[in-house]
Parts: C-alpha cells; sequence; structure tokens
C-alpha cells in the first residue's frame, strides 16, 4: 500500500504547495505510516484539487506512491517491500496501461493494457478490449486477451453480478497540472465492478 518516493521528490513540489498537507502526504508514505493515516491525509489534500475538477486531462506515465483497497484490484499491491512489485502506468486519450515489475516477479514484468475515454472532466471510463501479459525478458505470454469487461471479470472469478456491472470509472480528485515529474495525481474508483469500487491511489507524475 505504501510507496516508494523518487530521488528528489521533495524539491520538485510547486512552491504553492510547499508544506500543509502536501509535504504531510509525502512524509506520511516516505516513512511508511498506517495506510489509514495516509488515507486521512490523502483525502484532505484532495479537497485543494489544482485542476478545478478537470483531473481526467492526465495523460503521462505515471509511478504508483501508495494505495487503499486494491486487494482485488491486484493482490500484489497489498504485499509489503520488498516483495511488492513497482506499479507503472501509462494514460494517454484513448489507452491506459499498467505494468507492474521487481519485488517478487523477479525479471518478470506483469503488463495490463486497456481502451480509456474521458467520462467527463474529472472520471476515465476504462474500455475493453483487456490485454494482459507476462514478459520476461525477450518472450512475451498473453494470459488474457478480453473483449468485454464481462469477459475480463470471469477470467478474474467475478460473481455474474460483478460481471455484468458497469465499466470501471476513475475519478481524479486531485491532478497537479505542471506536467513535469513529481506532479501527484489522486484517483477513486467510483464505479463499476463493485470489489474494487472505492479503491484509491496516489500517483507521482514520472
Amino acid at each position: 500500500r505504501r510507496g516508494v518516493l523518487t530521488a528528489g521528490a521533495l524539491a520538485t513540489w510547486p512552491s504553492s504547495c510547499r508544506g500543509g498537507t502536501r509535504e504531510a502526504v509525502l512524509e506520511a508514505v516516505a516513512t511508511s505510516k498506517s495506510s489509514e493515516d495516509i488515507e486521512a491525509l490523502v483525502l484532505e489534500l484532495a479537497k485543494a484539487d489544482p485542476s478545478g475538477g478537470r483531473g481526467a486531462d492526465a495523460e503521462g506515465r505515471w509511478r504508483l506512491l501508495w494505495s487503499a483497497r486494491t486487494s482485488k484490484f491486484s493482490p500484489l499491491l497489498e504485499l509489503p517491500r520488498p516483495l511488492r512489485p513497482t506499479s507503472e502506468q501509462s494514460l494517454l486519450s484513448t489507452e491506459i496501461q499498467n505494468t507492474l515489475r521487481d519485488g517478487v516477479l523477479g525479471p518478470a514484468e506483469i503488463v495490463l493494457t486497456a481502451g480509456a475515454r474521458k467520462a467527463s472532466a474529472s472520471v476515465v471510463e476504462i474500455l475493453p478490449p483487456f490485454r494482459l501479459e507476462i514478459d520476461v525478458g525477450e518472450s512475451k505470454t498473453t494470459v488474457v486477451d478480453a473483449d468485454s469487461d464481462a469477459t475480463f471479470r470471469r477470467t478474474q472469478a467475478r460473481s455474474l453480478e460483478e460481471q455484468q456491472a458497469p465499466r470501471n470509472q476513475y475519478k481524479q480528485l486531485y491532478l497537479e497540472t505542471t506536467g513535469t515529474p513529481g506532479d501527484l495525481r489522486i484517483s477513486k474508483v467510483v464505479d463499476g465492478d463493485p470489489v474494487i469500487v472505492g479503491a484509491l491511489f496516489l500517483h507521482e507524475r514520472i
């Protein structure tokens, strides 16, 4: 649930955000405070969204610093360091790709690619097709190739009700808009697969 800050992250904070809640969030993550304490700080920071509610404009590459309620999203994110893999995300206007590497995965990488679109100024909706691959060096194996939410969820042993739930939607609660490494983004699953609704993520632009 807790991530590792990139080198020099503290120095990249926008001057308008130095100190206060932003500093407290990053310090809490860096010093492995309890998930409950971090979540309280993250939600407090989200109240001061620099994007003015336009967080869906979040294209770029991001590294996960911290997350909550992700056991059904990816059990690997629940592992303690040093077993927990690093999670990186590439978000484009029409595609999203999440990559897990290092930690318990060793030389392997797990790559999940899906479609994406802006459902509103602050919400990104995840679309089929879904492709889950395992990469080891030059070898790449496709584990799942699903053309619908229901099919993809079936591979995750979801119930019929969960398979038929709406598409997953991620509300961007907070987005720093300098477009440079070190920007923070807070997002939350607000609709879709019931077992992951409520999952909360803190990413840093890389």
